[in-house]
């Protein structure tokens, strides 16, 4: 099936259903997502009970949409992978993540509302808890806690999703100016909001919502005190908790340092009566924001217990990367009772990440398997260890009785990377990565291959946040040894890097997030801080052609501002949009 044939085909089932779902009172809940508590549904509540909704909404398949990737939170995780430079199908058949790939159709069609109302009901649920106010006991307070810093990472991906930043795109900056976007993140609705304010309720400028995050995590900072390890993964912990400001903290110092006037701007507004209900930023400088970023990340791994993952943890076939482990701080846990689970076969996970699950699209059969970016994998080094997570093309390319031989010392003696025999590994093709596996290894039976667990934060982010923060306040030569540190002792002992400027560093730190954290969900966001391009059109590009999408250097990639579905605006007549992005980029032609 060719690439527009699958767009065509599920935009049709989009704009079917998109008269009855693009509104805030959508097919997803029974309720709108972006109004208050509802006092009916506290009645009887625990906050047990409630707390775990929380964490159990996070793995929710919507199975009311005809979007096949709205999987949950992992979805949306994977919607990041796509829009950023590094998670390329084998083959567009079966490819169900197209649209931000191909840099179409993502303006008023029915996706981009899946994306609005995740995150709007999982505010909700946090809202329905944080209106109990009952902090009279340590288990409450846990509860609490764990809500507050859910609540903020959602805000926190929304602020970043949805604030326009400029692309270099002279015809769409224009639009947002003329349009008054800039500037402006989301809605704020809290545990106080009513229905009614919902349907009047304009986009937070990034001032506000900043000080509005930090305001729940000093809050859940408070409540976690002496909960530096939560009973399960799926719960927030101080460690958690401190691991979210480090994130804040970063990406205000980055904004800050870029924009100053945007600094300005955010001190000016420090003691604005309508935002007397907030925290205070307390900050004075972008070097403060660093500073802090630094003592977050450094306090997060001294409480979390957790260690950088080896080797053997990475590429274990039975519980790699689908179990939380010692490096994992926080994470997605499904139980074998859950409809991600139970009721899908390859709408899933493990079938969108995993080659080796026969039930999955990213299969042998069907060949929709990610693979790494071509030029970044070159720039692996063979005493990078990480770098056989991936399919070397030399390997891959192989001739002879030794090309068999070859594939089992290298990808299953030495690495033990897969449990594919030689004949399914190269039925597929170079770059193809390996890192998630099925549940216990299980490749044929779904709903055990199925339940498995999905990183949200793991400690080697902390680590590279902390070099990054150290590099703003002491220098490109104090980053460079600090990320050196951590890169040799835990993944290349032959490593060694010196940055001579700011374009050097960032250029190296992204390159390690890239290889880190391949199909997380993680580096786009620091596509867009930093303001680097995306590069998928190049001589020797791995990447479909119609997903060859060069954006402007210096400048925001288009496709990482979401575009808000005027089902939202007709709902909230406060509500300003974003200006469409759709096909402002044309694919690269060689």
């Amino acid at each position: 099936m060719k690439l527009h044939n699958i767009l065509y085909n599920k935009l049709a089932g989009c704009i079917a259903t998109a008269a009855l779902c693009l509104s805030l009172s959508s097919c997803i809940e029974e309720s709108t997502p972006t109004s208050g508590v509802i006092d009916k549904q506290l009645e009887g509540a625990s906050l047990l009970g409630m707390s775990n909704s929380i964490a159990g909404y996070m793995n929710k398949n919507n199975t009311s949409s005809s979007d096949y990737t709205a999987i949950g939170y992992p979805g949306i995780m994977l919607w990041r992978e796509v829009m950023a430079n590094d998670w390329a199908p084998l083959t567009t058949d079966y490819d169900y993540f197209t649209y931000y790939a191909s840099g179409q159709y993502i303006g008023d069609y029915y996706p981009q509302s899946v994306i609005w109302m995740f995150y709007y009901y999982l505010i909700q649920k946090c809202n329905l808890l944080i209106g109990m106010e009952n902090a009279s006991t340590p288990e409450n307070r846990q509860y609490l806690g764990n809500a507050l810093v859910y609540r903020a990472m959602a805000y926190f991906d929304l602020a970043r999703f949805y604030e326009y930043k400029h692309t270099g795109i002279e015809s769409l900056d224009a639009d947002a100016e003329s349009i008054g976007c800039m500037g402006l993140t989301v809605p704020i609705t809290t545990e106080k909001t009513t229905e009614e304010q919902s349907r009047h309720n304009p986009r937070a400028p990034y001032y506000e919502m900043y000080r509005m995050i930090l305001t729940d995590l000093l809050r859940a900072e408070e409540m976690l005190s002496g909960f530096e390890k939560a009973r399960v993964k799926s719960e927030a912990s101080l460690a958690v908790c401190h691991g979210m400001m480090a994130r804040f903290w970063l990406e205000l110092g980055s904004r800050f340092e870029k924009n100053p006037d945007d600094l300005s701007a955010a001190l000016s507004h420090e003691n604005d009566g309508a935002l007397s209900g907030y925290k205070t930023l307390n900050i004075k400088t972008a070097s403060d924001c660093f500073a802090n970023a630094r003592t977050f990340a450094q306090k997060a791994i001294s409480e979390s217990g957790c260690r950088p993952l080896t080797a053997n943890d990475w590429y274990n076939p039975n519980n790699g990367f689908n179990t939380a482990n010692d490096s994992w701080m926080w994470a997605i846990l499904m139980g074998s009772n859950d409809a991600a689970v139970t009721d899908y076969s390859w709408d899933s996970w493990v079938s969108f990440t995993s080659p080796e699950a026969d039930f999955g699209v990213s299969s042998t059969q069907y060949r929709n398997s990610r693979m790494i970016d071509a030029k970044l994998f070159q720039t692996i080094p063979s005493t990078d260890w990480r770098r056989y997570t991936w399919i070397d093309p030399a390997d891959f390319n192989m001739t002879g009785t030794e090309a068999a031989d070859n594939f089992k010392k290298k990808y299953q003696t030495e690495h033990n990377v897969t449990s594919l025999t030689y004949d399914e590994w190269h039925s597929l093709g170079a770059y193809v990565g390996f890192k998630f596996h099925p549940g216990q290894g299980n490749r044929t039976v779904y709903k055990t291959g199925n339940e498995v667990d999905v990183p949200l934060m793991r400690i080697e982010e902390m680590y590279l946040i902390s070099a990054e923060a150290t590099a703003h306040v002491d220098g490109w030569a104090a980053g460079s040894q600090e990320m050196t540190n951590f890169v040799s002792t835990y993944r290349d002992n032959a490593y060694s890097f010196t940055a001579s400027s700011e374009a050097d560093f960032n250029e190296e730190l992204l390159r390690q997030k890239r290889i880190e954290f391949w199909g997380e969900g993680i580096t786009m966001f620091d596509y867009k801080r930093l303001s680097h391009a995306v590069c998928r059109g190049y001589a020797g590009t791995n990447h479909p052609s119609a997903y060859r999408l060069n954006s402007v250097e210096g400048c925001c990639p288009p496709w990482m501002t979401l575009y808000i579905t005027s089902g939202e605006a007709n709902m909230n007549d406060k509500l300003i949009l974003n200006p469409n992005p759709s096909g402002v980029i044309s694919a690269w032609e060689e």
